[in-house]
């Protein structure tokens, strides 16, 4: 799921200075999808601040008591899904509280700056994540030594390569030409 997890895996299955075997299972067909993922739980700004403003209208409406889910969503004309991912959103704000009788408001964003700086903290997590979908899917494509990428990705002193992952495994039975970090390999089919 992400070079983070990898990277703790790896660890900790050399851990004993034993050698250690991994497996990357990747597919290109999975960047499509996690990029589909992501655009669910990413919803537009757009769309965030207008269900905040319905919502808003709503709950002055309903006089203080809770609006339900599904009026909110048929209301808003946007799809199930994605008015419960900006509920979930609003509800990490704090600014409702879901319940059985449906979303109670806790309070308001405090002004349009507060708004807009929580949608901006908001779409620095959007682009975090694609920044490091882009990192995976380039791990699982390039030819380079795997240990040295990892070590790019985490910020550490450039090493040389390891000798011991495929791609270097493979480099020295002279199935790779050279290593190059913008050398991709083809993914199998």
């Amino acid at each position: 799921d992400s070079l983070e997890s990898y990277y703790q895996e790896a660890g900790r299955a050399g851990r004993d200075g034993q050698p250690a075997r991994g497996v990357l299972f990747y597919r290109l067909e999975d960047k499509r999808i996690q990029s589909y993922f992501l655009g669910g739980k990413y919803p537009r700004r757009e769309e965030s601040q207008a269900l905040y403003a319905l919502l808003r209208e709503l709950w002055e409406r309903a006089e203080g008591k809770p609006v339900s889910l599904k009026v909110l969503t048929e209301a808003s004309g946007l799809a199930a899904n994605r008015v419960k991912v900006l509920v979930a959103w609003l509800a990490g704000a704090d600014i409702l509280e879901r319940s059985s009788r449906g979303l109670r408001r806790l309070r308001d964003f405090d002004s349009a700056d507060e708004l807009a700086s929580y949608l901006s903290a908001y779409e620095q997590r959007h682009q975090g994540d694609r920044e490091r979908l882009r990192h995976m899917q380039h791990y699982g494509q390039t030819t380079d030594c795997r240990w040295r990428l990892l070590n790019a990705y985490f910020g550490e002193p450039e090493v040389e390569d390891c000798g011991h992952c495929d791609n270097c495994e493979e480099r020295a039975a002279g199935h790779f030409d050279a290593a190059s970090p913008d050398r991709l390999a083809t993914p199998p089919g």
